[in-house]
């Protein structure tokens, strides 16, 4: 139940995003409507952390519901022409995951590495690094069949 939720946290946010926007600002502003919803629910973040990075624990299955809900997302950009059809779509859903959950899993380390490193050496806030999560498509040799 409380993985259900979770999905359907992620689901009204992505359906509050405005669709009458260029396709060019379209997977930015649907990424912004999760990251504002995961900055007001900072219970969902907690749960997506223990549900997903605890090597020990219980995972579920939220991930495969997460992954089903943004193949399913995808696939409906790609019809209305909204996203962009270059890169299979497959490709596609883990960019967005990872987009998503990696600066929210990761930047809080770096934000305590650049705390720690400000008792030692010198730090300025406008100098602090943010996180960039990157997915890129490993292409076979030419040659070799995909």
């Amino acid at each position: 139940a409380v993985e259900r939720l979770v999905v359907e946290h992620f689901a009204t946010a992505l359906a509050s995003a405005p669709v009458d926007v260029p396709g060019a600002d379209i997977a930015r502003i649907r990424n912004e409507a999760v990251a504002d919803m995961l900055v007001r629910r900072p219970e969902v973040v907690n749960y997506l952390r223990r549900a997903l990075l605890d090597p020990g624990g219980q995972r579920g299955e939220l991930l495969e519901r997460l992954t089903e809900l943004t193949h399913r997302e995808v696939i409906a950009m790609r019809q209305s022409g909204a996203a962009s059809r270059v890169r299979a779509d497959a490709v596609q859903v883990v960019d967005v995951i990872v987009t998503q959950l990696g600066r929210l899993f990761l930047q809080p380390l770096v934000d305590s590495m650049w705390s720690h490193l400000g008792t030692f050496t010198h730090t300025e806030g406008d100098d602090k690094p943010e996180l960039s999560v990157r997915v890129t498509e490993t292409l076979a040799p030419q040659g070799t069949p995909q």
